[in-house]
């Protein structure tokens, strides 16, 4: 294996050794699970800001993630890091037959079909009996919603095209708004916002756009167009609160002009 990665492999075993860090050493599989998704978000945050320093940095603590699971797999004799790198290479060479095989291929549509029959056939696969089994719970609701919307549409339950997508869309908000209209309980309006955004969702897998990304990006878009706003407000002396929202609605609008 190689020094630098075997370094960082020794450095987090002794980090967990008896005479180690208390911190690391009290850890389990289950109370550092959510930094999996933390180091994941700061990672995509470091790609989309394109500093490499970051990217690395981020990187290195995606990479810490891993190393602390497995060493806490090998301490309970499973499983170390070896035998992931092992099982991770063995699968992307069964997955991938038309690079390591004898398999043809004419696009990337008939790699990506080839991948879900190959899938279907491995161990946690073959006993999936709905074509939308096996969507982690742990995903967040609109990743959750963006990915059962595909396998729907490859079970072949979808619209003929993005316009009767968008179509379901306009549906779903126009049912929204007659609850609203009608002063319709809390349930109600939860149920038709909740219908609303999973067609959005779907309609986003027309799109070939990951909904969460999208909705990241608006609201970064936001937050930055929000608080030029309130810095120009507070320089001419004017209290938000205080504003109607016409008299805002001039200022977004010549703030969107600048970002």
């Amino acid at each position: 294996m190689d020094d630098k990665i075997q370094k960082a492999i020794d450095v987090v075993a002794r980090l967990r050794a008896p005479d180690g860090c208390p911190w690391d050493r009290e850890q389990t599989r289950e109370s550092i699970k959510d930094g999996i998704i933390e180091e994941g978000y700061e990672l995509i945050d470091a790609i989309n800001q394109k500093d490499d320093y970051k990217i690395k940095d981020e990187l290195g603590d995606v990479f810490m993630q891993v190393l602390m699971q497995a060493q806490m797999a090998k301490e309970e004799g499973l499983f170390d890091l070896e035998d992931v790198a092992e099982h991770l290479s063995d699968k992307l060479i069964r997955r991938h037959p038309h690079v390591f095989g004898n398999l043809s291929v004419d696009n990337t549509d008939q790699i990506l079909d080839n991948w879900e029959k190959i899938k279907k056939t491995e161990k946690g696969y073959t006993d999936r009996k709905s074509a939308i089994d096996g969507i982690p719970g742990s995903f967040t609701s609109l990743m959750r919603a963006y990915k059962m919307s595909k396998k729907a549409v490859k079970a072949g339950f979808h619209w003929n095209e993005t316009e009767e997508a968008l179509k379901k869309v306009e549906e779903e908000v126009k049912e929204l708004r007659e609850a609203v209209e009608n002063n319709s309980d809390a349930n109600k309006l939860e149920e038709e916002l909740g219908d609303v955004l999973y067609a959005v969702c779907a309609l986003s897998g027309y799109l070939k756009i990951q909904p969460e990304i999208a909705l990241k990006e608006a609201t970064d878009k936001f937050q930055k167009r929000f608080q030029l706003m309130e810095d120009r407000i507070n320089a001419e002396g004017k209290v938000m609160k205080n504003m109607t929202l016409d008299e805002l609605m001039l200022y977004w609008k010549e703030v969107k002009e600048f970002y």
